[in-house]
């Protein structure tokens, strides 16, 4: 057989009758609890309003935002395109200034190459000159030289032939 149970928390079900349903008895505690989960439900109900009403003031500021950041990209869109222009310019200027700076290096390097041919040819004929002036010198020196003894010699004879003899064949021998 079975039994209507009428408990509140089984309501309207049938048990068999060979079954045992224990049932809670209700006190002040299980209503404080059932009443506390009324409360923190309705909570977390206000909970959720809250935050959905947060997300649409967040959703409207973020329009907002979105419509300033629009209007401020058309007001600077001017001043962008200018500052572009100015850097394309100046990039240009500086390629200019570049290529010209290279042409003005190639200039120099190629002068000096020039320079230094004829100051290499100018070095190897001074070099010539400074041993022909050794030679010459020597030459000169070895002139010199033989011209002096010559110089000498004549006047040592000079001088024998115009003094008298007062020494003998033997006196000269050891003078020598």
């Amino acid at each position: 057989m079975t039994q209507l149970l009428l408990s509140p928390w089984r309501a309207g079900q049938t048990v068999p009758a060979d079954t045992v349903v224990f049932v809670p008895a209700g006190g002040p505690l299980t209503t404080w609890a059932q009443a506390s989960t009324i409360v923190i439900a309705a909570l977390l109900l206000a909970l959720l309003v809250v935050i959905v009403l947060m997300m649409a003031q967040l959703y409207r500021l973020l329009t907002t935002s979105n419509r300033l950041l629009s209007d401020a990209r058309k007001q600077m869109l001017p001043v962008t395109t200018r500052a572009q222009t100015l850097v394309d310019n100046l990039t240009y200027m500086s390629a200019v200034v570049r290529e010209d700076l290279e042409r003005v290096h190639d200039s120099v390097a190629s002068l000096t190459a020039r320079l230094n041919q004829p100051s290499d040819r100018v070095e190897e004929r001074i070099e010539e000159f400074n041993a022909l002036l050794e030679v010459v010198q020597s030459e000169a020196e070895g002139l010199f030289i033989d011209t002096a003894s010559t110089v000498r010699a004549v006047r040592e004879g000079a001088r024998a032939l115009s003094q008298p003899q007062t020494r003998g064949p033997d006196q000269e021998t050891e003078e020598t």
